[in-house]
């Protein structure tokens, strides 16, 4: 049986979008009281500011205690990517690890990644798979990322070949996607960048392990 805190550790998003947030926010429309709904909302918004806080803080002491690029040092069949609209560090990640298969969750403003992934670094239809989200949607975010999981699955490849990498994208499409991987017991990992000028500085990345269940 899993107990309650794992099960929040694994569901944390849905419970707080499904259970307390869309439910409350119902109920302060129905109150017809102005000052009700403002705190609703003001609390709602704090409670994903405080999530995502709380993800940023794991994410730094992860940071401070690995050995750079640890998650290159895993090998990898297999990697699903969010995606946003700067593609650097997928290129850094696949040309580090060189997977057979690649997955990507786009929204509409990123759609046009899987196109350009192909014709720079060789991929073909059998080999790449694309899934548009609704950002907004996270019940479309994780039907997106199983399917694409359920799509390596059946190329063969075991959850320690596979990997996703949640660096790119909104943070709705990461967290939604990162919640999938988590549940499956599969590796997360992020990609660090040091930036000056609104540019990445040279040789700054560095790609942590942000979820590891798969040994070495």
């Amino acid at each position: 049986m899993i107990q309650i805190p794992t099960f929040m550790r694994l569901h944390w998003l849905k419970v707080l979008v499904t259970y307390v947030m869309v439910p409350s926010f119902i109920n302060a429309i129905y109150s017809l009281k102005p000052m009700i709904l403002m705190w609703t909302f003001l609390i709602e918004l704090g409670l994903v500011v405080i999530a995502i806080i709380a993800m940023a803080l794991y994410s730094k002491r992860r940071h401070s205690s690995h050995s750079r690029n640890e998650a290159f040092q895993v090998p990898r069949k297999a990697m699903v990517f969010t995606v946003g609209k700067q593609l650097n560090t997928i290129r850094f990640a696949i040309e580090n690890q060189k997977p057979k298969f690649i997955g990507l969750i786009c929204s509409s403003e990123s759609a046009d990644a899987k196109k350009m992934l192909e014709e720079e670094l060789g991929f073909d239809e059998e080999h790449i798979m694309k899934k548009e989200v609704d950002p907004k949607n996270i019940e479309d975010i994780r039907a997106m990322a199983a399917s694409i999981i359920n799509w390596l699955k059946s190329k063969g490849l075991t959850d320690s070949e596979i990997t996703v990498d949640i660096t790119g994208g909104m943070t709705t499409m990461s967290a939604g996607v990162f919640d999938v991987f988590e549940e499956q017991k599969i590796d997360s990992q992020y990609i660090f960048s040091k930036y000056e000028n609104n540019r990445v500085i040279l040789n700054s990345k560095d790609a942590i392990l942000f979820s590891q269940h798969s040994k070495e």
